[in-house]
């Protein structure tokens, strides 16, 4: 289903800005980083974007094959990994793009170098190799991302979800964007990872809430296959929004970014399995 809203900005609530939000503390030298390989396709084939969304469960296991035991034994013991990657179609017919980003040094050492030594992949369950063509490495310091707090003060924000996205409530999956649901997550993930806390602070998440709004959007549901038993895959939903933001201007910097950092970290649930792609337009 796609569907476009618009709804009125309206006045920002009268509240103090919230006295917790992620801090710049120990991050000199902290990078975040991302590396792009594109892969050819077996000759002939073509896939679509949900075809290719859905090759990220599979992805992530060959991805694995190149980890060495002790730190994928350490991953799987996470509640966030300090990784994420999705697939998309490439720029050429017969291509992919595979996008794997490390939210850590010890995560590009241990995930992203390995793999750029890698000339093909073998995807095993969907009975194909992908060959190498092109890698592209590029590395962003994490105290370029904090800036946006002090230095971002745009009261709009575009987003596009580029692989299947969703949460999960009360255990239910939720497949529409939600704006508390979104930052809370990108705050915890953002907590666990460089601060070791994986609490969001109730009071950002209110405060946040009450100056963001949905404006309108553009997008449809789509489930990602081969990341569980069930016959049709964890469903969520692709497709881009914009953002309007009210509220003083270290909110709204506050808010692009958990943005930019949701570029890296991917949004929502399974985002090392290739789910909660995004990109800010």
């Amino acid at each position: 289903m796609e569907e476009e809203r618009e709804e009125p900005d309206g006045h920002a609530p009268e509240r103090r800005a919230p006295d917790r939000e992620p801090s710049d503390r120990d991050t000199s030298g902290r990078r975040l980083s991302s590396l792009t390989l594109t892969l050819g396709l077996p000759e002939g084939k073509r896939l679509s974007l949900a075809q290719a969304n859905s090759l990220g469960p599979l992805l992530q296991g060959a991805l694995m094959e190149h980890v060495d035991r002790d730190y994928a034994a350490l991953l799987h013991t996470m509640q966030f990994n300090p990784y994420s990657q999705y697939c998309v179609t490439g720029k050429d017919p017969g291509t992919l793009a595979w996008h794997v980003q490390g939210l850590t040094d010890e995560a590009t050492r241990r995930i992203l170098t390995p793999l750029q030594s890698v000339d093909a992949f073998e995807v095993r369950g969907a009975g194909m190799r992908l060959d190498v063509r092109e890698r592209a490495f590029e590395t962003t310091s994490l105290k370029t991302v904090l800036d946006e707090i002090a230095q971002n003060g745009d009261t709009h924000a575009h987003v596009e979800f580029v692989s299947p996205t969703a949460f999960k409530r009360a255990g239910q999956y939720v497949v529409v964007p939600d704006v508390r649901l979104i930052f809370q997550n990108l705050l915890m993930q953002y907590g666990r990872i460089y601060e070791g806390d994986g609490e969001a602070s109730v009071e950002t998440v209110d405060y946040i809430e009450s100056c963001v709004r949905i404006r309108s959007y553009h997008l449809r549901t789509q489930s990602l296959q081969h990341v569980s038993p069930q016959a049709h895959g964890v469903p969520g939903f692709v497709g881009d929004l914009t953002l309007s933001i009210r509220g003083p201007q270290p909110l709204r910097g506050l808010v692009h970014m958990l943005l930019r950092f949701g570029t890296h970290a991917g949004v929502g649930i399974k985002t090392s399995m290739g789910m909660g792609g995004m990109r800010c337009l």
